[in-house]
């Protein structure tokens, strides 16, 4: 399924941009990208996830 028709993408991007969160959609959508791949890993392996998801995040907040 392309990006285009995924309404769970979609519905991301529109309640991070009510939420005001300054992150560009790019940034939104390669969040939404991680999540999606790793959804199903086990909570260990869940850290090195989250210190993913925080460099992507601090890096587009600097840029910002």
């Amino acid at each position: 399924m392309g990006d285009e028709n995924n309404m769970a993408l979609k519905a991301f991007i529109e309640a991070a941009k009510k939420q005001n969160t300054r992150l560009p959609e790019e940034v939104l959508v390669k969040i939404y990208k991680i999540e999606e791949r790793n959804q199903y890993k086990e909570n260990v392996e869940r850290a090195n996830v989250h210190r993913e998801l925080e460099k992507l995040i601090l890096t587009a907040l600097k840029e910002v």
